[in-house]
């Protein structure tokens, strides 16, 4: 029996469209423990030029609660300028 649910890249595309995203963002909004792997799914199907989306990614450089430097990347979809 198939469920009319939101998959998980339904849900991540969504919080991508509002703001950037960061995998302990995806883990907190979402319960997404693979979220590398959804963006792979995400970047995928929007490699194309024709779509109304473009992935966009950042790195972001933090200190974490141990004084070390850590980074990571966040992604955000935005409108794709080039788009018919």
């Amino acid at each position: 029996m198939k469920s009319n649910r939101p998959t998980q890249c339904d849900r991540i595309i969504t919080l991508m469209k509002r703001d950037w995203v960061s995998p302990l963002d995806a883990m907190r909004e979402l319960g997404c423990m693979s979220f590398g792997k959804r963006v792979a799914e995400i970047r995928k199907y929007f490699l194309e030029d024709d779509n109304e989306y473009v992935l966009k990614e950042q790195w972001v450089k933090r200190i974490n609660r141990f004084g070390e430097k850590v980074q990571y990347k966040e992604f955000r979809l935005t409108q794709n300028q080039g788009a018919t």
